[in-house]
């Protein structure tokens, strides 16, 4: 099976990406992930979208819901910026070694109308980095770093994130709530 590849990024996104990492806080988890060390890194400040890999993670969710292109091709996320400027949204990048592997992106806001502290609006490690449990060992990480009530969202038909998050969130019980045919919130507390 041949995994997807994502191409070499080019010299705007590498000037983008550099200001990116002086930005950010350098978070390493213990362990080693098939070895290959994985870091966590909170950014602060508006960042380039092409930087953090989410354009390429929209036009995947297009398999799940019906975005609409621009008339260039692209694929726009309307709280790209808030992330960076809003103190209660919080943006992490997920790193395999030294090579971007994914993202995090949590925000305050319920899907289900509930009072909750941390919501995970938007998560990705990309395809050449799956199956290496980076996923589950960078979430782990952020639940552990942030006790509260959380809710996450996930796409029943996306079968790599039902089964990270119902594995992830299993110790915490949650609470499983059906709010379409195809989408799924599991509502738990770990404080």
């Amino acid at each position: 099976m041949e995994l997807l590849s994502f191409p070499k990024i080019t010299d705007i996104e590498e000037m983008f990406f550099k200001r990116m990492i002086e930005n950010c806080d350098v978070i390493s988890l213990d362990e080693n992930v098939k070895r290959q060390a994985i870091k966590i890194r909170r950014t602060y400040g508006i960042q380039n979208p092409t930087s953090t890999g989410l354009p390429k993670y929209l036009y995947e969710m297009t398999k799940y819901y019906p975005d609409e292109m621009d008339e260039n091709g692209n694929y726009h996320y309307g709280y790209f910026e808030a992330y960076f400027t809003e103190p209660a949204r919080k943006a992490y990048l997920i790193y395999s070694g030294q090579n971007l592997a994914g993202f995090a992106m949590l925000n305050p806001h319920s899907y289900i109308g509930h009072k909750v502290d941390f919501v995970i609006a938007e998560f990705c490690v990309f395809p050449a980095y799956r199956r290496q449990h980076i996923a589950q060992k960078a979430s782990e990480f952020i639940l552990k770093k942030h006790p509260g009530k959380w809710e996450i969202k996930f796409n029943g038909n996306n079968l790599g994130a039902k089964k990270l998050w119902e594995k992830v969130t299993q110790k915490y019980n949650p609470a499983v709530h059906h709010i379409n045919d195809d989408e799924t919130v599991l509502e738990f507390s770990n404080c």
